[in-house]
């Protein structure tokens, strides 16, 4: 007889049944290899007569429904062991409208047994509260695994580092508790997959008052035996947003290189000054975690990003309020759609811009008005344009950018940065005025 494996989903109450929704917490992981018993709070709007649970082998990706009526748990049967699963609740009112996706809670249903050769190696991943990246509940994780199950690693949050070490059960799983220096400390279980999910960690972290969701990736290239095949250079970009004097208007950016052995090396610039980077693995698929303390350890730099010649990924920016900061003081927390593309260098007679002028755009920040300056046409492609209102230069090898322009409006001359996503043919970045940031955009005139 399987033993079930309990989640508690909380509902989040809310004005309007349009937005209500459920949230996932993970509180355990057990000997369950076929059956997992969700259960959640009852909703106290009356206008409520049902929940449906939805789950699937992928996120976002529900295969499965189950409607529950108005029962408050549901125990889910034939799941296949050494597999993942992610299940979301929505609720239904009694005029027949159904609410948005709650957030995912993860099941790993583990195996009878996992040879532990089939699992050693290092290991990387992310954690995060599924609601909202905070700082105080967000972090990386690294870990070693021996090929006789023995493990060793370090939870970072912040500028704390956190080390623990252990040994797998049979079946590819732990539970540890990892001491912090200052606060409560924490409670992690993860486990590792087997078969098609090999490569993957799945877990959580919690501190007994939070939750995040633990999800991790093996290193697999090597640039003798494996090299990887997502070696090259990439650029990214972090859309900021215009119209809103809280918050960056300028675009963040960054290149990165990924050599042979998968190894993954970013240098980034966010839209308020602030450099920062990185150095990791690239996954099997392709993905790469970045956490990265800021502001001396006070905000992040948080994502899983998808490396390919569309690049792309969920990202999230934290920085704390600093009433001595030049540049956004009150801090903020936001979310943004990173943005990217494969960069070719360019060789010889290469081109960047093609034959068209590149008509450089200046909006939003300081700027009292948005202005367009450009470079022309017969010398866009070589790495330096000036003239007296602009200055250009271009790295033909990583698509990088840089300049100064003169704002006549309030005649002051200011720099900027940004980089070409090549595979869009067009250029972002950010200037940095007195207080704020500017949107900077470069793009090709036929």
């Amino acid at each position: 007889m399987y033993k079930s494996i309990v989640y508690y989903l909380v509902r989040i109450a809310v004005a309007s049944l349009t937005f209500m929704k459920v949230v996932g917490s993970l509180l355990a992981a057990g000997a369950g290899d076929a059956q997992v018993t969700l259960a959640w709070t009852p909703s106290v709007s009356p206008n409520i007569v049902g929940y449906n649970i939805y789950y699937g082998p992928a996120s976002g990706d529900y295969t499965n429904v189950v409607a529950v009526g108005d029962l408050s748990s549901v125990s889910i049967s034939n799941l296949m062991s050494g597999t993942y699963y992610y299940f979301a609740a929505t609720s239904l009112d009694n005029s027949g409208l159904e609410s948005v996706y709650s957030n995912e809670v993860v099941f790993w249903v583990p195996r009878a047994e996992i040879p532990f050769p089939a699992v050693q190696g290092e290991y990387r991943g992310l954690f995060s509260e599924t609601a909202q990246v905070r700082q105080n509940s967000a972090g990386a994780l690294s870990l070693t695994i021996t090929a006789g199950g023995a493990y060793s690693g370090v939870i970072q949050m912040g500028m704390g580092r956190f080390p623990f070490h252990g040994h797998l059960d049979s079946r590819g799983l732990s539970t540890n508790k990892v001491s912090r220096r200052a606060g409560a400390g924490l409670q992690l279980q993860f486990a590792v997959g087997a078969g098609a999910q090999t490569n993957d960690l799945i877990g959580a972290v919690s501190d007994g008052t939070w939750q995040a969701v633990l999800k991790g990736s093996r290193a697999v290239f090597n640039s003798r035996n494996n090299p990887s095949p997502y070696a090259g250079n990439y650029d990214l970009v972090f859309p900021g947003f215009l119209g809103n004097a809280s918050l960056p208007a300028g675009d963040g950016f960054a290149t990165v290189q990924v050599a042979p052995s998968g190894i993954v090396k970013m240098a980034a610039k966010l839209a308020d000054g602030t450099s920062a980077s990185q150095s990791a693995f690239i996954s099997a698929d392709g993905t790469w975690p970045i956490y990265i303390p800021l502001y001396a350890g006070n905000g992040s730099l948080v994502s899983w990003i998808t490396l390919a010649n569309q690049s792309s990924g969920g990202l999230s920016w934290i920085k704390p309020a600093n009433p001595r900061a030049r540049y956004y003081p009150a801090g903020f927390t936001v979310s943004c759609q990173a943005v990217g593309s494969a960069y070719s260098p360019l060789q010889g007679t290469d081109t960047l811009f093609g034959s068209g002028n590149a008509i450089v755009d200046f909006a939003g920040g300081d700027l009292a008005t948005a202005f367009t300056d450009s470079v022309p046409a017969s010398t866009a492609n070589v790495p330096n344009h000036a003239s007296d209102n602009l200055m250009f230069r271009f790295s033909r090898s990583s698509g990088a950018f840089f300049g100064t322009v003169f704002d006549s409006s309030a005649d002051g001359r200011y720099s900027f940065s940004g980089v070409v996503l090549q595979s869009l043919g067009s250029g972002f970045g950010f200037l940095l005025g007195g207080h704020q940031s500017s949107q900077v955009s470069v793009q090709v005139m036929p």
